[in-house]
């Protein structure tokens, strides 16, 4: 019920059914299409109960966007607070299977050369986010993916 407010954009119903004790579950999060920076705001700072969460969220927002700028400034945020990188390199995954899912390439490139996102350790991820473009006909994003990916993710992104 809760997806169905923010999905709407209608921020006095989240607003009502937070406060009668409603919540996303973690895979509802994972595919929660938040359709405004305002109520990505508003989700991130009454709905969310954790920085881990929101900063999941926040990152969701701007690969689904394409906004890479947004991106380096989060990731530079999360840098310079000193902050345990974990909360970065779970969403790395998340990142890259969502930047396939639009075709985004510039956010491939973002990923693989400025952060410490490790391809070869996330090979399961990798030939996930593969299988997603090439479903997706987003050719460029999986070529390039091919480019960079170890032959083993290439590999297992071409058998299943």
């Amino acid at each position: 019920m809760i997806i169905e407010a923010i999905g709407s954009d209608d921020i006095d119903m989240v607003h009502h059914l937070t406060r009668r004790g409603f919540a996303c579950s973690e895979k509802e999060l994972q595919t929660l299409e938040i359709p405004s920076e305002r109520m990505l705001d508003y989700v991130c700072e009454h709905v969310l109960q954790d920085d881990e969460r929101r900063y999941a969220c926040r990152i969701n927002y701007h690969v689904g966007r394409g906004d890479d700028a947004q991106l380096r400034t989060l990731h530079q945020r999360i840098v310079d607070s000193g902050r345990d990188m974990s909360i970065f390199e779970a969403a790395s995954c998340r990142i890259l299977q969502t930047s396939a899912m639009y075709g985004h390439v510039h956010i491939l490139r973002w990923l693989i050369t400025e952060t410490e996102y490790d391809i070869e350790n996330d090979a399961r991820g990798a030939s996930e986010a593969m299988r997603i473009a090439r479903d997706r006909s987003h050719t460029t994003f999986a070529d390039d993916l091919e480019e960079i990916a170890p032959t083993s993710v290439c590999l297992d992104a071409c058998t299943t």
